[in-house]
């Protein structure tokens, strides 16, 4: 039964995800995520979209190797307006992998949905806007799934169908290009799947 739930939504992706966009159609980025995307703390607004333009250089640093937030480096190297909701520490929902930290579907759409109710994105031409979410990392790490804090019951399984559901929610609001990021898998700080004992052992990092 989980497996039929899991590819109905797949499928439902891989539908809203079979048209790409032309080049130069998209002219709005909107991200969703954890801190690999979160750039809200960097932001001279109280809201959406970034002004690239008040963000110098080095205040645009996220890194600690002093690269720019690929969300930054994305939206002005492709010149796109940018919408960011992501936020540190998140996971795809706390009511699956319960965290002290905001989640996609409690807070980054919460919060995108009133700023679009309000007006204060403007309007955003769906042929030329662009969804993106990175989440994964805190659903799966220590404190979640990978040493069993997840609510009882849920699974790998009920993560990605959260990921999947928020093209789902998007689509019915009208959104109709997404981008899904993978889960860093073997990287300081956050090995990920690929070094899960080490990771499990409080070891996150190469000896």
């Amino acid at each position: 039964m989980i497996v039929l739930q899991l590819a109905s939504a797949l499928l439902f992706a891989m539908r809203a995800l079979s048209v790409s966009p032309l080049p130069g159609q998209i002219k709005n980025l909107v991200t969703f995520g954890d801190s690999y995307t979160d750039v809200v703390s960097l932001s001279v607004l109280s809201s959406p979209p970034l002004d690239l333009t008040r963000l110098p250089l080095d205040s645009q640093d996220g890194h600690a190797d002093g690269g720019i937030l690929w969300p930054v480096f994305a939206a002005q190297d492709g010149r796109f307006s940018l919408f960011p909701f992501a936020k540190s520490g998140a996971t795809c929902s706390n009511a699956l992998t319960p965290r002290n930290f905001p989640s996609v579907f409690g807070d980054e759409l919460p919060a995108y949905f009133a700023a679009k109710a309000n007006g204060s994105l403007g309007h955003l031409t769906p042929a030329e806007t662009v969804y993106t979410l990175w989440i994964g990392t805190n659903d799966v790490g220590v404190g979640t799934l990978l040493t069993g804090q997840q609510t009882p019951g849920v699974t790998l399984v009920d993560t990605v169908s959260c990921a999947v559901n928020w093209i789902s929610t998007l689509y019915k609001s009208g959104a109709r290009n997404f981008i899904f990021q993978n889960v860093r898998a073997s990287s300081s700080p956050f090995p990920g799947i690929i070094l899960t004992p080490r990771y499990a052992l409080g070891r996150p990092t190469d000896d």
